[in-house]
C-alpha cells in the first residue's frame, strides 16, 4: 500500500515533496505555538486572578444589618457609634439646616433635633453618657461669635448650654481620656483649652512656637504622652505633626517634606501612625505612605503603600484588632464616588481593597463598634449612580471578614468568576 504522503514512494514529485515537508513542519510549528499560547493563556489567567484578588466587592454574607436613616436630601457630617445605637449628624440640602439624630443599629430614628439658622453644628461627641454638640453661627466675624456646647442626655433632653470663648467657633473639638479639648485651627497664636466633665475650664493657654512653621491645624488625636495635631506648613507644601503634653506644653514637631497629612491613629504601644499623601509629577497619581513615630518623635518606620490606582482617595485611618483600615472613595468622572476600604495587616502589608459601591460620598464614616463589628456609613445610591440623599450604612462582621481577607478566599472566588466568564 502506497504511503499517502511519502517522499520516496508513490507519485509525488521531488518539488511537491519539499512543499509537503514545509507544510508538515508548519503543522508541527503551529501545534507547538498553540501549546505555548495555551500555556501563556493559563499563566495569564492565574496572574489575572492574583491581580484581581487585590480588589474585591464586600460580600453580603459579612453584613450583619443595613442602616437607613429616613432623612431625605441630606449629606452626612459625622457618625458616633454607641453600641447598639449611634448618633448621626447631617445637613438638609434644601434648608441647609443641620440635624442630629439618635438611631438604632438599623437606622431607626429615636429622636432628632435641628438647628435654627444662622446657627450650625460644628461637631459632636459623647462622654460619660452625655452628648455634646458644638454650635456656632455663620455670617458673623469670628471675634463676635458666641459658640456654645449643647449637652443632651441619651434620651434627647437638652441641658443648659455652656457658652465658650469666641475662638472656639473655629476650633477642633476632641475627647480625651479625662477631659474635653479644644484647639484653634489658626496658629497666630495656637490656643488650647481643656474642660472637665462638668464643662468647667481647667486651663486655657496660647502656644506661640508654631507661627512661622504651620499655616493651620485640621485634626487632633490623643497620644500616650498627650496630644498630636496634624497640619500644613506655612506655604502648604509640607505636612506638620506637632505634639503637646497633657498640660498643653510642646513636646516635639516634625515636618514631612512634599507630603500632606491625611489622618492618624495611635497603637496600643503608644506609637503614632500618620497617613500621608504625596502627589506625583503628573499631579494626578497620589501615593500614600504610613509614617510611624515613637513617643519621643523618632521616625521608626516608613511604609509606602504602593497603590497605583489613581481613582482611589483615602481620608482616614482606623486601628483594627489585627491591623489597619484606610477608608476613602473610588472617584468617577460620570457618577458619585463609591466607598472603598483598604485593609492592612499589623505589619502594614496591604491585604486588599474592598469596594462598597452601594455607599457613596467621600465623607463616608468608618467606626469600630466593638472588636468584632465595623460600622460604615455614607450616602445611598440614586439614579445613574449618583447619591440619593439618604444616609445609609452597613454593620459588618469584622472577624469573619478579616478571616476571609487573610486566607485566600478572594483568589478562589475570583478564579471561579473568571472561569465562568
Amino acid at each position: 500500500m502506497k504511503k499517502a504522503m511519502g517522499c520516496y514512494e508513490g507519485t509525488i514529485y521531488k518539488g511537491e515533496c519539499k512543499t509537503m515537508e514545509r507544510i508538515n513542519n508548519g503543522h508541527i510549528y503551529m501545534k507547538r505555538l498553540c501549546v505555548m499560547l495555551i500555556a501563556l493563556n493559563s499563566i495569564g489567567s492565574v496572574f489575572a486572578c492574583r491581580c484581581a484578588s487585590a480588589t474585591a466587592l464586600l460580600p453580603d454574607e459579612f453584613i450583619i444589618s443595613k442602616v437607613l436613616v429616613n432623612r431625605p436630601n441630606s449629606t452626612l457630617k459625622m457618625y458616633i457609634p454607641l453600641g447598639e445605637i449611634g448618633c448621626v449628624m447631617g445637613q438638609d440640602q434644601t434648608t441647609h439646616q443641620d440635624w442630629f439624630a439618635l438611631i438604632t443599629e438599623r437606622g431607626e430614628i429615636k429622636w432628632q433635633i435641628t438647628n435654627a439658622m444662622p446657627e450650625y453644628y460644628c461637631g459632636a461627641m459623647e462622654r460619660e453618657g452625655m452628648i455634646y454638640i458644638l454650635v456656632s453661627s455663620i455670617g458673623i466675624p469670628l471675634t463676635e461669635r458666641t459658640p456654645y456646647l449643647l449637652p443632651l442626655t441619651l434620651d434627647g433632653i437638652k441641658q443648659t448650654p455652656v457658652f465658650l470663648p469666641s475662638w472656639i467657633a473655629d476650633a477642633i473639638m476632641m475627647k480625651s481620656s479625662d477631659a474635653l479639648l479644644f484647639f484653634s485651627r489658626s496658629t497666630s497664636p495656637l490656643i488650647v483649652a481643656k474642660y472637665d466633665n462638668q464643662l468647667v475650664q481647667i486651663w486655657e493657654k496660647e502656644i506661640t512656637g508654631f507661627e512661622n512653621k504651620v499655616d493651620f491645624f485640621f485634626d487632633a488625636i490623643e497620644t500616650s504622652e498627650g496630644y498630636a495635631l496634624l497640619g500644613a506648613s506655612r506655604y502648604g507644601q509640607d505636612a506638620v505633626i506637632a505634639t503637646l503634653d497633657t498640660d498643653g506644653y510642646p513636646l516635639w514637631t516634625k515636618t514631612c517634606k512634599d507630603m500632606g497629612c491625611v489622618s492618624s491613629a495611635v497603637t496600643s504601644h503608644g506609637e503614632l501612625i500618620v497617613l500621608c499623601e504625596q502627589t506625583g509629577d503628573d499631579d494626578e497619581t497620589t501615593q500614600y505612605s504610613l509614617l510611624v513615630f515613637d513617643s519621643n518623635g523618632a521616625l521608626i518606620h516608613e511604609q509606602g503603600l504602593g497603590i497605583s490606582d489613581e481613582n482611589l482617595e483615602f481620608r482616614s485611618i482606623l486601628l483594627l484588632p489585627n491591623g489597619f483600615l484606610l477608608c476613602g472613595a473610588r472617584q468617577y468622572s460620570d457618577k458619585a464616588p463609591e466607598t472603598a476600604l483598604l485593609f492592612l495587616d499589623d505589619t502594614y502589608r496591604v491585604l486588599s481593597v474592598v469596594d462598597v459601591p452601594a455607599i457613596k460620598d467621600t465623607l463616608c464614616q468608618a467606626a469600630l463598634m466593638s472588636n468584632d463589628q465595623l460600622a460604615l456609613l455614607g450616602i445611598g445610591t440614586g439614579d445613574a449612580g449618583q447619591a440619593n440623599g439618604y444616609v445609609v450604612g452597613d454593620i459588618i462582621e469584622l472577624g469573619d471578614l478579616w478571616h476571609w481577607l487573610t486566607n485566600g478566599a478572594r483568589t478562589v472566588d475570583l478564579s471561579v468568576h473568571l472561569k465562568a466568564e
